[in-house]
Order: C-alpha cells, then structure tokens, then sequence
C-alpha cells in the first residue's frame, strides 16, 4: 500500500486512498490518537485530490469521434499504457482510424492527456 504525507490536525500524517463497496475512491488517513487508519472527511479537496492521484492512480480512457461516442474503451496502470489502449480503440473502432481519445484519472475525473488523428492532422497522432 502505497502512502502520502498530508497535514492532519496540524502534523503529517501518512494517508492513502482505496475504493469503498460502490466503487467511489475514499481517503484514509492514520490517525495517532485511535492507532489505526480511519476515513477523513475533514481534508480539504485538494488534498483529496493529491492523495488519489498519487496513490490510487488507475486511468480511465474514453474515446470516440464528432458523432461517435465509444465511452471507456480500456482502464491502465501507466500513461503509457493508456495511451496505446486509446490509439487502437481508435484505430479499431471508428470509420478510417480517425478520431480521438482522452486518458482520466479515475475516482477524481481529471482529464490528464489525450491525443487526436484526422484530417486535419493529416492522419498523424497529436498528443
């Protein structure tokens, strides 16, 4: 389990973020006084944010065209491995190879990369 240092009633504390029993991502944050982890609602959303991103960083690739919306076509570890799942459900799924893709983090919706091929990129990869 992978843990951040955020401020926690004044001191650091390490923290880290995991999915409760319908799938939405919830911080817990070790707490001194009780001497084990709890669930925090008291952390502002930024700090939220930083403790998903960095320890519970699954990407969600979505992907489509101007008229075709395919959705999430694939989940990732990496970035890397986000982008190459949305260039081949490009590839694969729309007329010509052509359209684009949008790589989120999960749990916070924060679009991160993406990359397009048309026409007008001459059917190169922007990213």
């Amino acid at each position: 389990m992978k843990t951040v240092n955020v401020r926690f009633h004044g001191a650091p504390a390490p923290a880290y973020a995991a999915r409760d029993l319908d799938g939405a991502p919830v911080v817990r944050v070790y707490d001194p006084l009780a001497g084990h982890y709890t669930v925090v609602h008291s952390l502002t959303a930024g700090q939220i944010r930083y403790v998903i991103g960095r320890t519970l960083a699954p990407y969600a690739v979505t992907a489509g065209d101007h008229s075709t919306d395919l959705g999430v076509v694939g989940h990732a570890k990496t970035l890397l491995g986000a982008k190459r799942i949305g260039r081949r459900a490009v590839r694969e799924a729309l007329p010509n190879g052509q359209g684009g893709y949008r790589v989120w983090v999960e749990g916070i919706n924060y679009p991160v990369a993406g990359g397009e091929r048309t026409l007008r990129t001459d059917n190169k990869w922007t990213d």
